[in-house]
C-alpha cells in the first residue's frame, strides 16, 4: 500500500542511504589524504607535505649550523665576509622554510580535525539510516493495516451494521425493550436514567476536554514561535485519532451491533420482578412525594452542571490563552479573566442552589432506586449500553471517516517535511559552529607564535 506517508518514508530512507555513502566516501578520501606514502612517492598528501616541510627545515638548520662553525674558524676577514653572506642567505631561506612548515602543520591539523568530524558524521548517518529504515518499515506496515481497515469498513457486514443501527432505534426489539422498561419503572424515570448515563459521559468528556485544550494551547504556542514540533504533535495526534476511529468501525461495528441487539433482546424477554417488588416500585414512584415528583429537581442539577462545565471550559480557554503573556496567571485574581471567573462562580452558585432543592426530595429518588431489583437494574444497564451503541453507529459514516483520515495524513506529511527541514538546518548550522570552534581553538593555541613569525617575515 502506497500513501503520502510511505512515499515520504521511502524518500527519507533513500536520502539517508545516499548521505551515509557520501559521508563514507569523504571519510575514505580523508584517510587517504592523511596516509603517509613512501618518501619517493610523486604524489604529496597533506601529511607528506608536513613531513617534507619538516625535513626541509631540518636540513636548513643543519646547513646554518655548519656555516656558523666555519665562520667561527675563519681566520681572515675576507673568508668571514663570504661565510656571512652564505649565512644571511641561509637565514632568509630558513624563514621561508619555517613559514612553509607552519602552513603544512596547520593544513595537517585542519585535515585531522576534518577527519574526526567526518567519523562522527558517519556514525550519525548510520544511526539516521537505521531510524529511517525502521520508520519506512513502520509506515508501510501501518499503510497496509489502514488499507485493510478501509476495505473492511466498506464491506457489506460493516455497511449493513451502520445502516441498520438507526433503523433499529424505531423497531423491535428496541421499541419492545423500551416499552417494557417504561411499564416496569415508568416512562419519566427511564428517561431520567438515560439522562444520568449521558451525564456520566459528559463528565468523562470534560476531563478529556481539559487535556485536549492544554495540548492545543501548547502546540499552538510552539507553532506561533516557529517551532515545527507544535504542528507535528498536533497533526500526529489528529491522524492517530482518525485512524483509531476507522479501526473501531472496521473491526468492531458488526460485533457491537450484534451485541447491542442481543442486549435489547435480553431486556425484551428479561425476567420480571415479583408482584411485591413491582408494587413497591410503583408505590414509591407515584404521588406528591414519589420519585417522579423529584425528577424535575434532578434535571435542574444536571442542567446546572452543564452550565458550570461550559463556564469552566471558557475560563480554561481564557487562562491558557493568557499564559504566554502571563505565565503565572491566577484564574481567581487575574483581571484579564475576571469576567470568565465570575461566570464560573455564578454557575457554581446556581448548581449549589439546584443541589439544595434536590436534597429536599433526594430521599424519594434514593428509596425508589433501592427498591429496583438487581435483575431489573441489569436490564436497564443493558438497554442504556445498546441505546448508546446504536446511536453512535447510526451517526457514523465511512466516507466521512476516510476523508478525515486522508486530510489528517496530508497534514501530518506537511508537518513532517517542515520538521525535517528545520532539523536539517539546525544540524548543519550546529556542525558549522562546531567545526569553526575547533579551528578557532587550534588557532588560538599558536596565535602568539604565528604573530611573531609574521612580524619576522617568516609567514
Amino acid at each position: 500500500m502506497t500513501t503520502p506517508l510511505t512515499l515520504l518514508a521511502d524518500d527519507d530512507f533513500t536520502q539517508a542511504t545516499a548521505a551515509l555513502k557520501a559521508r563514507t566516501d569523504q571519510l575514505a578520501a580523508s584517510d587517504a589524504e592523511l596516509a603517509l606514502p613512501p618518501e619517493d612517492a610523486e604524489t604529496a598528501t597533506t601529511a607528506s607535505a608536513d613531513l617534507e616541510a619538516k625535513k626541509a627545515l631540518a636540513a636548513l638548520e643543519a646547513k646554518e649550523a655548519d656555516i656558523r662553525r666555519e665562520l667561527a674558524r675563519a681566520l681572515l676577514p675576507a673568508d668571514a665576509a663570504g661565510l656571512a653572506e652564505k649565512l644571511e642567505a641561509t637565514l632568509i631561506e630558513r624563514q621561508y622554510a619555517v613559514a612553509a612548515a607552519a602552513r603544512a602543520a596547520d593544513a595537517l591539523g585542519a585535515e585531522e580535525r576534518k577527519r574526526a568530524a567526518l567519523a562522527t558524521a558517519v556514525d550519525a548517518a548510520r544511526q539516521t539510516l537505521a531510524t529511517a529504515k525502521a520508520a519506512k518499515d513502520t509506515a508501510h506496515e501501518d499503510a497496509d493495516r489502514i488499507d485493510a481497515w478501509t476495505t473492511a469498513a466498506r464491506s457489506q457486514p460493516v455497511t449493513d451494521a451502520l445502516s441498520s443501527a438507526s433503523q433499529a432505534l424505531t423497531a423491535s426489539p428496541y421499541i419492545d425493550a423500551r416499552q417494557r422498561l417504561d411499564t416496569l419503572l415508568g416512562h419519566a424515570l427511564v428517561e431520567q436514567l438515560i439522562i444520568r448515563a449521558a451525564e456520566a459521559d459528559h463528565r468523562d468528556a470534560a476531563v478529556t476536554g481539559r487535556l485536549d485544550r492544554a495540548r492545543e494551547a501548547l502546540w499552538s504556542l510552539l507553532t506561533k514561535r516557529g517551532d515545527p514540533s507544535g504542528a507535528l504533535l498536533s497533526t500526529r495526534h489528529a491522524y492517530s485519532t482518525a485512524v483509531t476511529a476507522l479501526r473501531a468501525v472496521a473491526e468492531g461495528a458488526p460485533v457491537r451491533f450484534g451485541r447491542a441487539m442481543r442486549g435489547l433482546a435480553t431486556v425484551k424477554d428479561g425476567e420480571d420482578p415479583t408482584q411485591d417488588e413491582q408494587d413497591r416500585m410503583d408505590s414509591l414512584r407515584v404521588g406528591e412525594k414519589g420519585a417522579e415528583a423529584a425528577v424535575a429537581k434532578e434535571k435542574a442539577v444536571w442542567g446546572a452542571y452543564e452550565k458550570l462545565r461550559k463556564a469552566e471550559a471558557d475560563l480554561d480557554d481564557a487562562v491558557l490563552a493568557r499564559i504566554p503573556k502571563e505565565p503565572a496567571v491566577d484564574p481567581e485574581s487575574s483581571v484579564a479573566v475576571a469576567g470568565k471567573h465570575a461566570a464560573v462562580v455564578a454557575a457554581q452558585q446556581e448548581l449549589k442552589t439546584a443541589q439544595g432543592e434536590l436534597a429536599e426530595v433526594q430521599k424519594a429518588l434514593d428509596t425508589w432506586e433501592a427498591a429496583i431489583p438487581d435483575v431489573v437494574m441489569d436490564q436497564v444497564f443493558a438497554f442504556l449500553a445498546a441505546d448508546a451503541t446504536l446511536r453512535e453507529l447510526g451517526d457514523t459514516h465511512v466516507d466521512q471517516l476516510l476523508r478525515t483520515v486522508s486530510r489528517a495524513r496530508d497534514a501530518l506529511v506537511t508537518a513532517l517535511r517542515a520538521a525535517a527541514k528545520a532539523a536539517a538546518v539546525s544540524d548543519r548550522l550546529t556542525a558549522e559552529v562546531t567545526a569553526r570552534a575547533d579551528d578557532a581553538d587550534a588557532g588560538r593555541a599558536v596565535a602568539a607564535a604565528r604573530r611573531a613569525a609574521l612580524v619576522r617575515g617568516e609567514a
